[in-house]
């Protein structure tokens, strides 16, 4: 099966009743784009917001987890995220499974926002910027040393 075959399809509603059982977070909802999975943004009323990852039915829970682990990793090195960068279901785990009418299983995520512009989508890349991103990838790559 091949990755888009097996690439989530849900719309805006069931995408926001997802995020309301598992997590209990609800808000405006918006698509973003992803290139395997299913991605919303969820601003609360509060102005906290998530995105809800539906992962490619591919996907295994090991690669998802070791990615969870991989934000709480960067977040004790002292990389900049939001806390907690993962959130918890309802029920205390950070990945929950849902089931399709047609039977198809997705493994979802719910991860807090980080605002910010695509470098892609940053028309100049000045050398300031290069830079930059040079050091930050660098802390990254000294957090996950090891990993």
């Amino acid at each position: 099966m091949s990755l888009v075959q097996s690439a989530p399809r849900f719309d805006l509603q069931q995408a926001a009743a997802i995020a309301q059982q598992h997590f209990g977070v609800g808000g405006a909802i918006r698509p973003l784009p992803s290139e395997r999975d299913q991605n919303f943004c969820i601003e609360n009323t509060a102005g906290e917001s998530y995105v809800l990852k539906i992962a490619n039915a591919t996907e295994s829970h090991a690669l998802l987890d070791a990615q969870n682990h991989a934000f709480e990793r960067m977040a004790r090195a002292g990389i900049p995220l939001p806390s907690p960068a993962v959130a918890r279901t309802l029920s205390g785990d950070t990945i929950t499974q849902i089931e399709t009418g047609a039977g198809q299983r997705y493994f979802v995520r719910l991860l807090r926002y980080i605002p910010g512009a695509p470098l892609a989508t940053v028309r100049q890349h000045a050398p300031e910027l290069l830079d930059d991103l040079g050091r930050f990838l660098g802390r990254i790559d000294r957090a996950l040393a090891g990993y």
